[in-house]
């Protein structure tokens, strides 16, 4: 025979302990509204964070390309990575670095292979704004005319999350700001960055 529980004045032996409907209610209510609040911020974040991650992995090889045309006093080149494992156009899908022998910013079979990194992002686009679409380090450590900016663009093409690094002729990096606080940072011309 069920023990008999009183809850409140009413005494039944069936009687459960739990959230009325309107309990429910009200908290279904409090996370809906604290999840319209939550997550735009944590995409806010997510998009920040991944940005940030692409343009510092970029940072990070074209240091790499620099430290071993000073340490091996070669011409070093720097380029994105295509299928055929040549350079190539899109810097996304890959980039390579190696010992630019003969000079001509073609990696032939005989030179050598430093570093290759596929794919150089999970997502988004990366260009840089040089017709060489390369960088070339002289043993000195110095971009051969090759200064400009790499901009990434996310895949939703929102400007506000694209992010620009920007190298100068003695092949110093730093990234690019919002000089004039609308929300887009700039390139080296002092322009913002585009992503359409």
């Amino acid at each position: 025979m069920p023990h008999n529980r009183k809850i409140g004045s009413i005494s039944s032996p069936y009687a459960v302990l739990g959230l009325t409907l309107v309990e429910l209610l009200v908290c279904l209510a409090i996370v809906s509204i604290l999840s319209f609040i939550v997550i735009p911020s944590f995409n806010d974040m997510l998009q920040n964070t991944r940005a940030n991650s692409h343009i510092n992995q970029l940072s990070q090889l074209i240091r790499y390309t620099k430290s071993e045309a000073l340490a091996r006093q070669a011409r070093v080149t720097l380029c994105p990575l295509s299928k055929e494992l040549s350079c190539g156009t899109q810097w996304q899908l890959g980039a390579m670095v190696f010992i630019d022998e003969n000079n001509n910013q073609i990696r032939e079979n005989n030179e050598r292979l430093l570093r290759q990194e596929t794919p150089l992002i999970s997502s988004g686009t990366i260009r840089f704004n040089h017709p060489s679409n390369r960088i070339v380090f002289s043993p000195q450590g110095f971009p051969l005319g090759n200064a400009g900016s790499y901009v990434y663009c996310p895949e939703n093409k929102n400007e506000a999350y694209a992010r620009a690094l920007i190298i100068n002729f003695q092949g110093r990096l730093r990234l690019g700001r919002d000089n004039d606080n609308d929300g887009v940072v700039e390139t080296s011309g002092q322009n913002n960055v585009r992503c359409t």
